[in-house]
């Protein structure tokens, strides 16, 4: 999941269902999509999930991967 949008083709894969993206979201106290900015499987298996709260709008980490993500979509 990427700026609130689920890529569908990431999810299918790495075998992980919507249900679990749910369960994650759950496990991380957010309450709906529409909180979340960015899930990442990890090596490990979990989801980490961060709300668009979490992310500070002038945070040049993120800045830099959103337009990495967006020139590889």
């Amino acid at each position: 999941m990427h700026d609130g949008k689920i890529i569908a083709a990431h999810m299918a894969r790495e075998h992980v269902s919507m249900d679990e993206l749910h369960q994650a979201l759950r496990e991380h106290g957010i309450a709906g999509m529409n909180e979340l900015a960015l899930a990442v499987l990890e090596v490990d298996g979990s989801i980490s999930c961060m709300k668009y709260d979490d992310i500070k709008p002038t945070a040049s980490t993120h800045l830099a991967r959103r337009k990495f993500l967006k020139k590889h979509e």
